[in-house]
């Protein structure tokens, strides 16, 4: 996200933004789409692990830690995800502004989803309500399309789902998976908003950057600047005037015949933490996502589980001979029955991962709610100042992965201070 704020206030040629990222630019790795998990557990990953958990990750090395990746580089989790472009359900919004956050109905952020797109399949961008062309994010379907589409696709229809664009009216459809790709390459947010704003005098971007303190003033509660590490030397900026500050996120494919149906929960009951363990700002926190912790969650991922071998069973699928890869799950083998409650208790228990998509560490709601950290203006309560514009601020997570939601979220809180700052002509901003 904050490629995408840093790339929008700078619009304002009278203002003066400067981007701080932890980690380095894009690589010739993150360029290529199939090389995304080769890029986890590298230097361009923040190399997160969960706290063991009960219910999840039990065969990761028999600790049951869940790893976490998450993008340390410029573009951040946008150039090192899966680039699947899915807004999400109308209700997810909906819900939002159900909650008292005023401003985030589906009507009312539909309009930033827009705003960054450029569509490339042309039927999708003739629907002039839910797509446009000629934004910075490249939005596509991959040049590569596997064989096995169609019969994923007749397997939808045969099931009595509609093929359709899901990020269009019916959000409940079969359909080929669109990506944030330009040109067979990933377009990643600092491909997008970045590489067109390099050459404005007025944004300033600087990597390598390790953030540890946001200063804030005491006496007036208002955030004044940041210290960060460069090259292990304490830098503090500040501005000469009242300014925002935005916040990020401070707190193998097997062999060639093999494919894999991953079944996700799109709205879980299960609600996690995130801990400090130190003071030590480069000390990795304590994350306790309590993945399956409610019953529901259990039982909807097993059920996720059988449709899986009833997909896999299919006529579509016996067309090229597929059959469920039992011999995988090793650690399940003396339970028997492999549809059973007690062999997918087991299944759920050791082979499950995460899809990548955390939220709501920094909740935004009404400043009545006790839960709440930031206002629906993205202030965060009680400090001057500053606000948080990222994918923490979801109160719940969008049904969907969070790529395209997080880039709405920076386009809205971009407009956001723009309109509250729109009678001022010199500022200073730090990203």
């Amino acid at each position: 996200s904050g490629s995408v704020v840093a790339s929008r206030l700078s619009e304002n040629e009278n203002w003066s933004v400067l981007l701080l990222e932890a980690g380095g630019q894009e690589t010739v790795e993150t360029e290529v789409p199939l090389l995304m998990h080769n890029l986890h557990g590298t230097k361009v990953d923040w190399n997160y692990t969960t706290v063991p958990q009960k219910y999840a990750c039990g065969a990761n090395g028999g600790v049951g830690m869940c790893y976490w990746p998450r993008g340390q580089i410029l573009g951040g989790s946008s150039t090192t995800n899966a680039m699947v472009y899915m807004r999400g359900n109308r209700k997810d919004y909906d819900n939002w502004a159900a909650m008292g956050i005023e401003g985030w109905s589906y009507e009312e952020v539909l309009p930033y989803f827009l705003r960054s797109e450029d569509q490339k399949n042309s039927k999708y961008a003739a629907n002039k309500k839910y797509h446009s062309t000629g934004g910075y994010l490249t939005v596509s379907e991959s040049r590569y399309q596997s064989p096995l589409i169609r019969d994923y696709m007749n397997l939808g229809r045969r099931l009595g789902y509609l093929e359709q664009d899901a990020n269009a009216e019916n959000q409940t459809a079969f359909m080929p998976l669109q990506g944030t790709f330009r040109d067979g390459a990933r377009c990643s947010t600092a491909k997008a908003f970045l590489r067109p704003a390099r050459n404005w005098s007025n944004l300033h971007v600087v990597t390598g950057a390790f953030v540890t303190k946001i200063v804030v003033d005491k006496e007036s509660m208002t955030a004044t600047g940041v210290e960060f590490l460069k090259d292990g030397e304490k830098i503090t900026v500040k501005a000469n005037v009242q300014m925002d500050l935005i916040s990020p996120q401070t707190i193998s494919t097997g062999e060639t015949n093999t494919w894999a149906f991953f079944g996700l929960i799109l709205r879980p009951k299960t609600r996690g933490t995130i801990m400090l363990r130190s003071s030590d700002p480069k000390v990795h926190p304590a994350i306790d996502p309590k993945y399956f912790a409610e019953p529901e969650d259990r039982r909807l991922i097993k059920e996720a589980a059988r449709m899986a071998t009833e997909f896999g069973a299919s006529e579509e699928m016996n067309r090229i001979k597929s059959e469920f890869d039992f011999k995988y799950y090793e650690a399940c083998h003396y339970l028997g029955d492999k549809l059973s409650d007690a062999y997918l208790d087991c299944l759920v228990h050791n082979y499950t991962f995460t899809d990548f998509h955390p939220t709501g560490t920094c909740r935004m709601g009404a400043v009545t709610d006790p839960r709440t950290v930031v206002d629906p203006k993205l202030r965060v309560l009680g400090i001057n100042g500053l606000r948080v514009i990222d994918a923490s601020v979801m109160p719940d997570v969008p049904s969907g992965n969070t790529n395209a939601p997080t880039i709405m979220v920076a386009e809205k809180g971009s407009d956001i201070i723009k309109e509250h700052w729109a009678t001022t002509t010199k500022m200073e901003i730090l990203v």
